[in-house]
């Protein structure tokens, strides 16, 4: 058995080097804007880690305008660099380069060093690592950030309100003091406004530790860690609760881990839910950008019996100067059928993006999205978000956008999704058309409409945003509308939603912060949203 999944490893590591191609900068689009945050949406973030510098473009040249401070699949968190100011629609681009230009470390001249020259190769010395100063090798890095947010929910006279408070610690700390210790956490914790009990009386659920570890660096290459931790190489199977260990050489990484996985209903610690697996890397840069492959291996148990047994691939390259391509499957090696274990290859989740640009002003992609939903254990979606999320993101999806004018971008998105369990077909569309500068009133603004149609629901929302710096630097403003119809099965009534937004944030002080956020939804049974929020950075 062993050596039959050696033998499927090794033709996955095939397969990867096999697709492994040279590969260009990854345009995003800026999709979101708040004070202290922007959010950008790539086709994939597989090359981008936490740290890296994105860059917009200045005529020729690159400018250094944002610091990543968090990654999802397919999209990115981060905070803006002095003196740079982004709005929504606006291009960004991450390179590999990206790696090398840290904020914290700017260049002299950010409009030509930016760029960074390809290394001169000259004779080196090979020093071992005890002749090198340890400052050098693990130079402390720390950041954080701690929030205070309050909640209100007002369902008028039909229901009683909700007010919750919640807290936010996160810390990352990188080689604390220059040794070779680093450390992680993302914590939050909510209750009762006015009631420090939990919620529902469970304090348990009422805290949530997303990420919570320790990391030792043995050397350079070598490093283990311990504790609640994502691991960006394997990433696609969440969190792991236990022992991490890494090895790097060359452009090869080999990683194993062993510990629990959390708990699917409230994300607590789950002793039963054990896993343990493997995995090997390859990286690379060229002048074009950076080149990804990954292949794990995963064992899941539940209360001693195997619950899962399955591999995982990923991949990203380019296929030519303005084709790039993003891929990843998650096949099982184990199931039961009849009360008897079989060892066959199904195939249980495949997201296959092809992005195409072959202008600066045009860009189209195409997507297959085969994976499992997403599971929010903390979300203040309303329910046209959820249904909108929902509903966009299995199945095939095709998107383009088109630089009209220098502010004034056009975009569309068409997406099919065939659902098995209920055997019905869903189609959605969304258009929607941005300027980032409108003349006067000197602020950015976006018109969208989307269209929902399958076999239980039709439905539209058409959509206005308005967003610009009230005092330039200090205060930022937002208002939308949205209106919502839509019809449940064959029923010929509609429902009618408008929905209007706002928000305000003060960059108190460099990295204080305070944002009010409003949402008030008018229907049958009216109901307003208030969230304010205390950022704390350091």
């Amino acid at each position: 058995m062993m050596r039959r999944y050696i033998s499927i490893l090794l033709v996955l590591i095939h397969a990867c080097i096999a697709l492994a191609q040279t590969s260009e900068p990854v345009e995003g689009t800026v999709s979101y804007k708040s004070s202290q945050n922007v959010y950008v949406k790539f086709e994939n973030t597989a090359a981008i880690r936490e740290g890296d510098t994105l860059f917009i473009r200045r005529g020729e040249d690159l400018i250094p305008a944002l610091e990543v401070k968090h990654i999802s699949s397919i999209s990115v968190m981060g905070i803006l660099l002095d003196d740079v100011s982004l709005e929504v629609s606006d291009v960004v681009l991450y390179t590999p380069k990206g790696h090398q230009l840290r904020p914290d470390e700017p260049a002299s001249n950010p409009t030509t060093e930016a760029v960074l020259p390809a290394p001169i190769e000259v004779p080196m010395v090979p020093v071992a690592e005890e002749d090198v100063p340890q400052e050098t090798l693990f130079k402390e890095r720390i950041r954080g950030r701690l929030s205070v947010s309050m909640y209100q929910h007002s369902y008028g006279s039909s229901s009683p309100n909700v007010q919750r408070m919640r807290y936010i610690f996160s810390l990352q700390a990188n080689h604390i003091k220059n040794s070779r210790i680093s450390a992680e956490t993302y914590v939050s914790y909510r209750h009762q406004f006015e009631d420090w009990s939990p919620d529902n009386g469970d304090r348990s659920k009422a805290l949530r530790v997303y990420s919570l570890a320790l990391k030792y660096d043995i050397t350079d290459r070598t490093s283990i860690a311990l504790g609640r931790k994502v691991n960006t190489n394997i990433a696609n199977i969440g969190a792991v609760d236990g022992l991490q260990a890494e090895h790097a050489f060359g452009k090869v990484t080999l990683g194993a881990f062993a510990g629990s996985r959390p708990d699917y209903r409230d994300y607590g610690f789950n002793k039963d839910l054990m896993q343990y697996g493997g995995f090997i890397g390859f990286r690379s840069s060229t002048k074009h950008g950076a080149i990804q492959n990954s292949v794990a291996i995963v064992e899941q148990r539940n209360n001693h019996t195997t619950d899962r047994r399955f591999a995982y691939i990923q991949h990203s390259s380019a296929l030519s100067k303005s084709l790039s391509l993003f891929a990843s499957a998650e096949f099982d090696l184990y199931s039961m059928v009849d009360s008897l274990a079989e060892n066959k290859i199904h195939f249980t989740s495949t997201y296959i993006s092809l992005s195409y640009r072959p202008s600066r002003k045009f860009n189209f992609s195409g997507s297959y999205d085969a994976r499992n939903n997403v599971i929010y254990y903390e979300t203040y979606r309303n329910f046209i978000d959820n249904l909108l999320e929902q509903e966009m993101r299995q199945g095939l999806r095709f998107r383009g956008t088109y630089r009209m004018v220098k502010y004034v971008t056009l975009g569309a998105s068409v997406g099919y999704r065939f659902q098995k369990e209920q055997g019905s077909n869903s189609m959605n569309m969304n258009y929607y058309i941005t300027h980032s500068r409108v003349p006067l009133i000197k602020a950015s603004m976006m018109a969208s409409a989307i269209l929902l149609r399958n076999d239980y629901l039709h439905g539209a929302v058409y959509g206005v945003r308005i967003s610009r710096d009230i005092v330039k630097q200090k205060v930022y403003g937002e208002v939308e509308y949205r209106m919502a119809e839509y019809q449940y099965g064959n029923s010929e009534l509609t429902l009618h939603q408008d929905i209007f937004g706002a928000q305000v944030s003060w960059r108190i002080r460099k990295k204080l912060t305070l944002s009010v956020d409003y949402e008030g939804v008018f229907a049958d049974k009216p109901n307003n949203r208030v969230h304010v929020n205390l950022v704390q950075r350091f």
